[in-house]
């Protein structure tokens, strides 16, 4: 059977070549008969045949068609290239209709000019809106011709405006490749580097950039915010002074340089800034950062102020609205905090619930925890305990909850509530002012001075009155014990004669006192008793848990919306596996700027970005309009492309620049670990070997944590050694630090591993700590014969501690805090309060982390920790006293 092909041929056959073979036919007979013509006879009748005659009809009539078919043919085969030329003349001319119809008439066979139609289609397409046609235009224009530079920045762009910034950056990353010298393909591949939050890589296309047009507000804005996102907030600074200088009408600009500052912990700068931007034009945005702002310098009222301001612009802005209820929340206003909680929940009702309705949900229910429990006193306030796990372990990771009914009232039954007053805050007596004025200076004791941390006048006051609370425990402890055990020497102050007017006297001369290793000595005599009618009702401290289950409670009430809760309860509740604390040091978006610091003992780097999570770390688009992209050959005003979006952490700013310090120090931790011959391991926890000899020239010249994975040359994580005291010679297990390759960088992160093995080791640790510290502060013989050793002794106890408390990391969050609050509270009970702030850049639980012997960690903390001591204020009230119930605790936390 004939195929369709050949079918087709025979029909072209007979059509074109058998008319010409009949006149070919005709004049051979013609030639033959003489001079006749074709069609005609010499003679009439001379014909040999009628047939003749009819051959010469037929091919009259052959010719005649012929020429019909021919002027038909003619018509239809217009030249392609014509109709090119004609298309891009509409196109130029802006009937782009006519232009896509033009084109569409074009031949796929004529593959020499089909990319060009392609282009000129999609272009097209591109200037009437259609840029999902466009986009397709131009892909299959760069499978046909590949080599064309200018086709793969089409491309790009439009996938910049359908907002697929990764196929975008590899369009222009394409044209970059075919034409090295095409300035405009590295801008645009800058800008979609950094949508794709792929920074480093965006500063190298951007600063370039911005050299050749330096006062090019989005360029400015998308260079600052990179380096920002890098960690590199000073080098961020001048750039966006620079923006706002040359553009002060740009409230964009303004905004992201309060929010730089505000990252940078300059509240006051960061408020400034705002209030310019807000000058300029009202943006939500503005109003997000300056309750931020307020927030975390502990300023609630500051705080509400500023979001009602914003609720007036935007009525139902639900991060507005959550941050003013958890505001009058920790204020202790709890009415208006729960209609506060129960409209945002009401909020869109039959939808899905949002994030911020969800955690104004589990707020809602820690509110009611909390009135329940206002008239108790505050040792009733134990939120570990009470609470329903399943309900934290929703909580704790941020759960949306799938059937609010599962949750609700796990925190607080009904029958808790009844009765229960919702009356504002009690007046406060003398004794508990002078109580909260002591608290405020001992608590900025408690503030790491580094870049990145805002100080926080509410949770410094926490951290203050909490560590005079546990002066007053631990010591009346200590005194129960020596009256148990009869110690000769333990008498009460006014039996020696002294009254409190001496003992004051003794204390103002004791500032002075030097002792024999230079540093300031607390007095040489008996353990001082605390003033106050209540102090035998006094809850002793018999156990570290029970020592730290003081501190607990302070930073759970002080800041609700985001409270430490303790893992092991997690543990012997919930989970029959581990719990891990993890930070990421770096990863390959950015990191926390709180770890700048230490990052080298962990080499520096600038080779990449981490943002440490806080509890509700929101990443919405809060630059707003970014900067355009420059109009190309089709694109007269390209796509928005959003910048930086602004950064929440907790109250504490956790996230902040100082996260530089620890990926430092992390670096050479880790570096040092692996030229030691400490074991690493792959993802599975299988060892592997890196020799010396082979590996230790790369990992001795490696810089940064990049370097030093290349060194390794795969995923791979090392384990410190943490020595122990209780029994020495043995080893556990302490810090993980782990490199793991991802698609734009290398992961650096940290890990504290909490499985009952690790819990039973290092409570054991705790415990003999504790008892170490019990037993050389009442070691009253050595205290009056040989002072030095004896303080020496005591400051071991204390921070040895510290140090194993930092290794357990035992809370969901503010580990570093009350560990803190642990040395001010045990140093001022042993009657040697410190009165050193903590130095600039200095941060105690990373020294903590990074030590795999307590000594490296004594050695590191305990010559600026204890360069000034006096004696403890022994003269303040006893807080339990002043401070009865949680009602006046939060109106203690509160005062202003």
């Amino acid at each position: 059977m004939d195929s369709p092909g050949s079918m087709k041929r025979s029909r072209l056959l007979q059509r074109h070549l058998l008319p010409f073979l009949l006149l070919f036919l005709l004049l051979t007979l013609s030639q033959c008969r003489g001079d006749a013509l074709p069609g005609t006879c010499a003679v009439a009748g001379e014909c040999e045949s009628g047939g003749d005659a009819e051959a010469a009809a037929m091919a009259g009539k052959d010719r005649v068609k012929i020429d019909e078919e021919s002027a038909q043919d003619a018509k239809s085969r217009v030249d392609p290239y014509a109709l090119l030329k004609d298309g891009h003349a509409k196109l130029k001319a802006k009937n782009f209709e006519e232009a896509i119809t033009a084109y569409n008439q074009l031949d796929a066979v004529l593959s020499s000019i089909y990319g060009t139609m392609l282009h000129g289609r999609g272009v097209a397409h591109s200037m009437l809106q259609q840029h999902l046609q466009a986009a397709a235009d131009f892909k299959q224009a760069v499978a046909k011709q590949p080599s064309k530079p200018e086709y793969w920045m089409e491309l790009g762009q439009e996938y910049t405006i359908l907002n697929d910034y990764e196929n975008a950056h590899n369009a222009f990353t394409k044209a970059v490749e075919l034409d090295p010298h095409n300035d405009k393909a590295r801008r645009f591949r800058g800008m979609s580097a950094f949508e794709i939050e792929h920074y480093a890589a965006a500063l190298g296309d951007l600063i370039p950039a911005l050299t050749q047009d330096p006062s090019n507000p989005e360029l400015l804005t998308q260079v600052a915010a990179s380096l920002l996102r890098l960690n590199h907030y000073r080098e961020s600074q001048p750039y966006w002074e620079e923006g706002v200088q040359a553009h002060p009408d740009d409230g964009n600009l303004w905004l992201q340089k309060g929010i730089t500052h505000r990252i940078l912990g300059e509240g006051q700068k960061a408020v400034d800034s705002l209030l310019m931007g807000l000058t300029v034009e009202e943006n939500i945005e503005i109003y997000h950062n300056l309750a931020a702002t307020r927030r975390y310098q502990g300023d609630h009222w500051g705080a509400i102020e500023w979001c009602d301001k914003g609720l007036a612009f935007r009525p139902e802005d639900s991060e507005l609205l959550y941050v003013r209820a958890s505001m009058h929340h920790a204020l202790g206003d709890h009415a208006t905090a729960l209609a506060g909680y129960d409209h945002l929940m009401a909020m869109g009702a039959g939808r899905q619930m949002t994030f911020n309705q969800a955690l104004a949900f589990y707020q809602r229910e820690v509110l009611l925890y909390t009135v329940a429990r206002l008239d108790l006193p505050f040792s009733a306030f134990q939120m570990d305990e009470d609470m329903d796990v399943d309900f934290k372990v929703a909580w704790l990771n941020r759960r949306v909850p799938p059937s609010l009914p599962k949750y609700h009232n796990l925190s607080v039954p009904d029958h808790q509530l009844e009765g229960a007053t919702w009356q504002l805050l009690p007046q406060l007596s003398e004794g508990a002012l002078a109580v909260i004025a002591a608290a405020d200076e001992i608590g900025w004791r408690a503030h790491y001075e580094t870049d990145g941390v805002m100080p926080n006048k509410q949770q410094l006051r926490m951290a203050g009155l909490a560590a005079l609370d546990v002066m007053q425990r631990v010591r009346g402890t200590w005194e129960a014990i020596a009256d148990e055990q009869r110690l000769p020497s333990i008498v009460d102050d006014d039996e020696d004669g002294e009254g409190e007017e001496e003992r004051q006297r003794g204390a103002d001369e004791s500032d002075d006192e030097e002792g024999s290793d230079g540093l300031t000595s607390p007095p040489r005599m008996p353990l001082r008793r605390m003033t106050g009618s209540g102090n035998a009702t006094l809850q002793l401290v018999g156990s570290w848990r029970q020592l730290f289950q003081v501190m607990v409670p302070w930073r759970q009430l002080s800041d609700p919306t985001e409270p430490p809760l303790w893992k092991a309860m997690f543990e012997n509740q919930r989970f029959q596996g581990n719990f891990q604390s993890n930070t990421p040091i770096h990863t390959w978006k950015q990191f926390s700027a709180k770890y700048k610091a230490i990052y080298g003992r962990c080499g520096a780097s600038f080779d990449g970005p981490h943002m440490e999570a806080g509890p509700h770390m929101e990443a919405g688009p809060h630059m707003g309009a970014g900067p355009h992209m420059e109009a190309g050959p089709h694109m007269e005003a390209g796509p928005h492309m959003e910048a930086v979006p602004h950064m929440e952490a907790g109250p504490h700013m956790e996230a902040g620049p100082h996260v530089d310090a620890v990926r430092r120090r992390a670096v050479e931790v880790t570096r040092q670990g692996l030229l030691e011959g400490q074991e690493a391991l792959d993802m599975d926890g299988n060892a592997f070997p890196v020799p010396r000899d082979t590996y230790g020239a790369k990992i001795e010249a490696a810089e940064g944590h990049v370097g030093l994975y290349n060194a390794v040359g795969r995923d791979f994580y090392l384990r410190l050694p943490c020595h122990s005291m209780a029994l020495p010679g043995t080893v556990l297990r302490g810090t993980e630090f782990k490199l793991h390759k991802k698609p734009l960088a290398i992961h650096f992160e940290t890990y504290t591993k909490n499985d009952e093995t690790q819990w039973r080791h290092l409570d054991d640790e705790l415990t003999a700590a504790w008892e170490s510290l019990s037993a050389a502060v009442l070691d009253l013989p050595m205290r009056a014969t040989d002072s030095s050793r004896y303080q020496q002794r005591v400051r071991e106890g204390i921070l040895r501690i510290s140090y194993y408390w930092f290794q357990l990391m035992p809370l969901s969050r503010g580990s570093a805090m009350v560990g803190l609050i642990s040395i001010l509270g045990l140093s001022m009970a042993a009657d040697m309060e410190t009165t050193t702030r903590i130095p600039k850049d200095v941060l105690v639980d990373w020294e903590g982390l990074f030590a795999t012997r307590f000594q490296d960690f004594y050695d590191a903390v305990a010559p600026w920790l204890f360069s000034s001591v006096r004696r403890s204020p022994w003269h303040l009230p006893v807080v339990r006293e002043v401070l009865p119930t949680t009602r006046h605790v939060l109106a203690a936390l509160s005062y202003t």
